[in-house]
């Protein structure tokens, strides 16, 4: 289909870098603003692969999940929407699908962690809907697919929550978790890639099928990640390190700040916050946060899940006085979790994150 640029370096390299700090970003089409029977490459941000439009992915009345037009792409198809600046943050891309029971062929939905027009590209994830065998696959960061059952003439969501700080990606469909794999793999995990991003979409039906596949309500939910990282993790269990991201605002009468740590073992683990920073061996990783003259505040106990643990922080209920959350102050958060599997001492640290709250 498309030739392929890859760049073997290591995934710990991920862990040590610094992030640029994304901003959120929201956008959505519901294929609602265009002509009737126009080709949608070269309107509204939508192109045709490496720039060369086909004129092959048609705005369409004929199916439509919402309102009264959807994309319908033939063989012949690849068109593309891209996104720019993000390389740091976290976010949601659904979009809905609807697979004729009378079309034949393969239809590729695929997400790009890095494009450009005549390359280099790099593929993150993609999903493929093979109509001869009913199924929906992916590699999923290996170099064996996983499916789930396809659903005919109905539309059905897929939706792929990306986390470029932890370097983790879940693919849906039809509310079904296809699976969950590092990015950085890419879609069949045959090398690491760098650098970790969000760049486009890609629509390609196979070239052999008839077709048709219709696509509608694209959305793309990013949120920005606050703070600043600093010290560093080590590998755990899971085979990579845990990053600690926060996202929300910094304002403390906002108080809506999540603190997520990623990858991590599925187990029990606790995020925690000081007045200083420090880089320590300690247990298999090393401790980034001193207690300074307030000591640290631990937060409550929480179970990680499909390798990702996270806590609501709620700065109007600090463990101790000393340890409240004020416009101006500073604190460090960090990650403290279980990880039997790797022995040693049981236990690691992600790497921290630094704050400073605003009124």
């Amino acid at each position: 289909m498309h030739s392929r640029t890859k760049r073997s370096l290591l995934l710990i390299a991920v862990a040590a870098s610094a992030f640029d700090l994304a901003v959120a970003q929201n956008w959505s089409d519901g294929i609602e603003t265009y002509a009737a029977g126009s080709a949608i490459d070269g309107q509204g941000g939508w192109d045709g692969w490496d720039g060369v439009q086909t004129g092959l992915s048609l705005v369409s009345t004929v199916q439509a999940h919402g309102g009264a037009q959807s994309i319908e792409t033939v063989p012949g198809a690849d068109t593309i929407y891209e996104f720019s600046g993000i390389d740091s943050g976290h976010g949601t891309f659904t979009a809905f699908v609807y697979v004729p029971s009378t079309t034949t062929g393969i239809f590729h939905l695929l997400i790009m962690d890095e494009y450009n027009h005549g390359g280099p590209y790099e593929w993150g994830a993609w999903m493929r809907f093979v109509v001869a065998t009913s199924v929906v696959e992916s590699d999923c960061g290996t170099s064996a697919a996983t499916n789930t059952p396809l659903v005919f003439d109905t539309w059905e969501e897929v939706r792929v929550e990306l986390d470029l700080d932890a370097d983790t990606v879940e693919l849906y469909y039809a509310g079904n978790l296809l699976c969950t794999y590092l990015w950085s793999f890419g879609f069949n995990g045959s090398q690491n890639y760098l650098p970790i991003a969000l760049e486009a979409i890609d629509l390609y039906p196979d070239p052999a099928g008839s077709g048709p596949f219709y696509l509608d309500d694209f959305q793309l939910n990013w949120s920005g990640d606050i703070g600043t990282n600093y010290c560093i993790s080590t590998v755990n269990s899971t085979g990579a390190s845990a990053i600690i991201s926060a996202t929300g605002s910094e304002s403390v009468a906002t108080n809506d700040i999540l603190l997520s740590a990623a990858p991590v073992p599925n187990q029990p683990g606790i995020f925690f916050y000081g007045p200083d920073q420090i880089q320590v061996p300690f247990g298999n990783g090393f401790l980034c946060i001193g207690t300074g003259a307030t000591g640290i505040a631990r937060l409550a106990i929480e179970n990680a899940s499909a390798n990702l643990i996270t806590h609501q922080l709620d700065n109007t209920m600090p463990p101790a006085p000393s340890t409240q959350i004020t416009a101006g102050s500073t604190w460090h958060f960090s990650c403290w979790y279980r990880d039997p599997a790797a022995a040693g001492a049981f236990f690691n640290l992600s790497d921290a994150v630094s704050i400073t709250f605003t009124p």
